[in-house]
């Protein structure tokens, strides 16, 4: 090796960790992608929970009450493409996705008494597949939901 053509393979190897450092955080980003969309469902959910607890359920406003709920069923449904096909969450969601298509369906469940819906939305919670986040411990909370 000639002093010369050694800035040449320094830069070549400089090229290899480059591409080696490029590819590793590609592959990172691309799991963590996998997980933040699973964490935007999770909070979809919340919200639903939210909404149940903090209007009412009566005939009046149960229909508004639908479609703020099916407005976060659209937002989960926005990231189910983004999750893998390996997850766990995929096909319990692409289920609960089916069966709760339209804001009528939702309403016909908050009518019914049976409360289908909350039920599909809690069982997500219960078998570990989303988190809830919980908000700020306050002593006097306003609302608890």
């Amino acid at each position: 090796m000639t002093r010369s053509s050694l800035p040449y393979f320094s830069g070549s190897m400089m090229g290899l960790v480059t591409m080696a450092l490029l590819s590793i955080l590609t592959l990172g980003c691309l799991g963590s992608k996998q997980d933040r969309s699973i964490a935007k469902v999770g909070r979809h959910m919340q919200r639903i929970h939210e909404a149940e607890y903090a209007y009412s359920l009566r005939k009046a406003t149960s229909s508004w009450t639908a479609a703020r709920m099916h407005k976060e069923v659209e937002g989960i449904r926005k990231q189910f493409d983004v999750i893998a096909d390996t997850a766990a969450i995929k096909e319990p969601l692409r289920a609960f996705l089916e069966r709760w298509p339209t804001a009528e369906r939702i309403e016909g469940s908050l009518i019914d008494g049976e409360q289908a819906f909350m039920s599909a939305v809690t069982g997500f919670y219960l078998r570990g597949l989303v988190q809830r986040k919980e908000g700020a411990k306050t002593m006097f909370p306003i609302r608890r939901p």
